[in-house]
């Protein structure tokens, strides 16, 4: 094959990887949607493997509500420090409830300090067995605000 043959073909190589890039991207959006959705799904049944879902369309394609979300879950479920991690994370992009959401932070800050104070109590079944609380269930006025979805 001669060197010119190969020559000729770079341009219509060239214009067929650019032209490729959209639809990927196409693609990766329509993913990250899919993932969004499904995580949502899971989390409003109350199943933390929608967190990771939510995770993954953040890493396909990073959003402020993709990060709230993910914010929100943590915090429903009464992991408070990753939920004030991801709030952090969303403040970075520098939202209009910028208050608000720093005011939630402080909150939950407050529930894990007392937390750290306060004597474990033991919780027991009716068998006077030693059972863990469940750590899902958040009282209504530690709950983070109502938000969005996509």
């Amino acid at each position: 094959m001669s060197r010119g043959w190969r020559l000729a073909w770079l341009p219509a190589i060239a214009v067929t990887l650019l032209l490729s890039v959209p639809h990927a991207r196409a693609d990766e959006r329509t993913e990250a949607r899919r993932l969004f959705r499904d995580g949502m799904a899971l989390v409003e049944r109350g199943d933390p493997q929608g967190i990771a879902l939510l995770e993954e369309a953040y890493e396909i394609l990073p959003h402020p509500h993709v990060m709230y979300n993910i914010a929100r879950a943590y915090a429903e479920l009464g992991l408070y420090r990753e939920s004030i991690d991801a709030f952090e994370r969303y403040l970075e992009w520098d939202p209009a409830d910028a208050g608000e959401v720093t005011e939630f932070i402080a909150s939950m800050q407050e529930i894990l300090d007392r937390q750290a104070r306060e004597p474990t109590v033991a919780v027991t079944d009716p068998t006077g067995e030693e059972v863990a609380p469940d750590p899902g269930v958040t009282p209504a006025a530690e709950r983070p605000p109502e938000r969005v979805s996509e």
